[in-house]
């Protein structure tokens, strides 16, 4: 669906108003959109891309990319699908989550996501489907599997946000990326924001002489700071078998880091993947990064709670044929 470009000029009325609360007032939106909008790079004053908390001034013109924020429908249609459940209570469930399974509902995914599955998996969730996305506090993308876990309650989505926010939950990916990735074992880290060109992508700020930000102090306004800790695991020739721990948790953060330091995600066509015909026609839109570990406290005992799950079986067998041997 195309953005909707909308301009607003402000008045007297709003001078001094932080930008965010104004948009927010103005198109009726909610805080979690407005904030997806500002990571987007959709916001911008007089030309220019602002952060959330530029304060308003008379006569200046905003200008939003409206871009899939339409008034989401009040009634999620359940989806029967079995979930793959590594533990439930009144307040947590985590889940095994499969290739292929989009998180939420939006363009072109209606009715087919692991939230319409979840209103059908419980009447809690079914009383929260007044929500865009009742009990999500963190994603993975459509082809990464892995360990995902969600919210039951109001006050175990706010505790489980809160550890997210606060970089205390822990979070480990494997993933085949192409080539060796030197040294052995490291940290990526840059600042990340929506690509100028390619809306789909993220990218990495670069400063004037084109080099990445890499210093978490940098002034980087426009983008948010992401660490990426790396170690090879197994390599082949052509191929490593990579972990990676995550010290943040931005939209793409792997497939870019890995990408842009010349090793893309096997199968990643996005973010520089290249593969011959009959690559894709086994994997077809599928990319191998896998969720493989995830703890958290748990928002009621605060009990250290550990999930690990191995590679889906289709994609632990393909990576043998590769020549990697677990």
């Amino acid at each position: 669906m195309a953005a909707e470009l909308k301009k607003i000029t402000v008045t007297d009325k709003a001078n001094g108003t932080r930008v965010d609360k104004f948009l927010a007032e103005h198109f009726q939106l909610s805080r979690s959109k407005i904030q997806n909008l500002f990571a987007k790079g959709s916001v911008r004053c007089n030309g220019e891309l602002i952060k959330p908390s530029h304060q308003v001034t008379i006569a200046e013109e905003i200008s939003v990319e409206l871009e899939e924020v339409q008034t989401p429908s009040l009634e999620l249609k359940p989806l029967e699908l079995t979930l793959d459940i590594l533990f439930e209570d009144p307040h947590v469930l985590v889940i095994n989550k499969p290739a292929g399974l989009v998180i939420h509902p939006a363009a072109g995914h209606s009715d087919d996501t692991l939230v319409n599955a979840l209103v059908h998996h419980s009447s809690v969730f079914a009383m929260r489907a007044n929500s865009e996305r009742p009990g999500i506090v963190h994603r993975l993308d459509k082809e990464t599997s892995g360990v995902l876990v969600i919210g039951k309650t109001d006050e175990a989505i706010e505790s489980l946000s809160a550890q997210f926010k606060n970089r205390s939950v822990g979070r480990y990916y494997e993933a085949i990326c192409v080539r060796t990735p030197r040294p052995p074992e490291g940290e990526i880290v840059s600042f990340l924001a929506r690509h100028p060109v390619n809306r789909k992508k993220m990218a990495s700020l670069k400063d004037l002489k084109g080099q990445i930000l890499r210093l978490e102090s940098a002034q980087a306004s426009l983008g948010k700071f992401a660490a990426t800790q790396y170690k090879i695991l197994s390599s082949t020739k052509k191929h490593s078998l990579v972990e990676l721990k995550l010290r943040t948790g931005r939209t793409h953060q792997i497939r870019v880091h890995l990408s842009e330091a010349g090793h893309p995600v096997f199968g990643d066509t996005l973010y520089g993947f290249k593969g011959d015909r009959e690559v894709r026609s086994i994997l077809g839109e599928r990319f191998l990064l896998h969720a493989r570990e995830l703890t958290f406290a748990h928002p009621s005992t605060n009990e250290r709670l550990r999930f690990e799950v191995p590679w889906p079986k289709a994609d632990a067998q393909f990576i043998k044929e590769l020549g990697f041997v677990r």
